[in-house]
């Protein structure tokens, strides 16, 4: 949700040398056509995000724009 697009930045900018700022992901999300998950870990509820993975509809396609898993959580079979 919009509400994550802080925590995406954050988990962004872990991996990509020109990382997506939390404007730009409240922007995305903000389309209709933009669609994403976000991994938590179970039983943290509200806390933010560990993981989430970004796609959007587009041509009668799905094209995913990015992906990020926390440096932390990785190789941890998150979201299995």
């Amino acid at each position: 949700t919009i509400a994550d697009s802080a925590a995406m930045s954050v988990l962004h900018r872990e991996d990509f040398v020109r990382p997506w700022t939390d404007d730009e992901f409240a922007a995305l999300l903000e389309q209709d056509a933009v669609f994403g998950y976000a991994a938590r870990e179970t039983g943290q509820g509200a806390k933010p995000p560990v993981g989430f993975v970004l796609a959007r509809l587009a041509a009668g396609e799905g094209e995913i724009l990015t992906v990020a898993v926390a440096r932390s959580h990785r190789r941890q079979g998150l979201g299995w």
